[in-house]
């Protein structure tokens, strides 16, 4: 690898403070979703449940968008 290649992987790996509050954003929607999701029923519980389950992917955005580099990589 050269110095530049590793200037760029360690740039990925640092998240800004904007990042950081969103990402803190996203997990506690996520988690306030589910636990209202727990308590709903029917038609309502679903899509609370996938509102959780798209914020707390949300909060895991930067760990998703390093796994599918690695399939990327290998592929």
């Amino acid at each position: 690898m050269t110095r530049d290649s590793d200037q760029d992987s360690d740039s990925r790996t640092r998240l800004t403070t904007g990042a950081m509050i969103s990402t803190l954003c996203f997990a506690g929607a996520g988690l306030a979703l589910a636990d209202a999701a727990a308590q709903a029923e029917g038609l309502r519980a679903a899509g609370l449940w996938l509102t959780a389950v798209a914020s707390g992917a949300g909060a895991l955005r930067f760990q998703i968008a390093r796994v599918v580099g690695w399939f990327r990589k290998s592929a």
